[in-house]
């Protein structure tokens, strides 16, 4: 899971102390742990907080793909799958 995330040796990074790991590291660290037990529903507090802009942005895509799909059946059908947003002509 650490590899999935991103962490270049993940068996060196086991080794390490938590001092040694950059906050990128760290979140990523962080990320494996909470996705690993395949929970239903993740909450993160402020995840890109004390980050640089670029490791944010990976941090952020990080929890794109590491999100599992849905294994739910698709349809195209509007009366099936009715749509979530709200039409930019409805009223509120």
């Amino acid at each position: 899971m650490l590899a999935r995330v991103g962490i270049q040796l993940p068996a060196a990074m086991m080794r390490r102390y938590p001092h040694e790991a950059s906050g990128g590291e760290k979140q990523r660290v962080v990320i494996a742990t909470a996705f690993a037990c395949q929970p239903e529903c993740i909450l993160f507090d402020e995840p890109t907080t004390a980050l640089d802009v670029i490791t944010a942005r990976q941090i952020l895509d990080l929890f794109a793909s590491c999100r599992p799909k849905p294994t739910w059946p698709r349809s195209t059908s509007r009366t099936t799958w009715p749509s979530c947003r709200r039409s930019a002509t409805a009223s509120p």
